[in-house]
């Protein structure tokens, strides 16, 4: 369902999709309140297909504490600070929104944004599965 969640952040990546090769910033969350789904794992994907994208990922990681705008000034390459934030985000709680919008081609999209830092609840140990997806449908 559409709303705001707390959540615990249980593992973050700088990845490759593994059928093109493209780049990808992945974060798996687990819901820790404010809906029906707690304990349930979701994934936020970050394309690196347009400065939009990187901006918004930029943002997001500039909520939770990450010093992205000090990143040039130092000589930080983005590749280097989204590596880097990966693992300075594991076990950090987060507020997020999640809004559900259709798609030209008939789908439900479900867009999910990083709306700050919050204090977690649960522990936010790596998980072994991704289990039910509140987001699914």
């Amino acid at each position: 369902a559409d709303g705001e969640y707390g959540v615990a952040i249980v593992k973050a990546e700088l990845t490759q999709l593994q059928t093109t090769g493209e780049p990808i910033f992945r974060i798996t969350m687990r819901i820790e309140d404010g809906h029906e789904h707690i304990g349930s794992l979701v994934e936020k994907t970050t394309f690196f297909r347009n400065q939009v994208s990187v901006n918004i990922l930029g943002s997001e990681l500039k909520l939770l504490g990450i010093p992205t705008d000090q990143w040039k000034a130092r000589g930080i390459s983005l590749a280097q600070g989204f590596s880097e934030s990966a693992t300075a985000l594991v076990g950090l709680g987060a507020s997020v929104r999640k809004r559900t919008s259709p798609g030209k081609d008939g789908k439900s999209y479900h867009n999910l944004n990083i709306t700050g830092l919050r204090q977690r609840l649960g522990d936010a140990a790596e998980p072994d599965v991704i289990g039910d997806n509140p987001f699914a449908g």
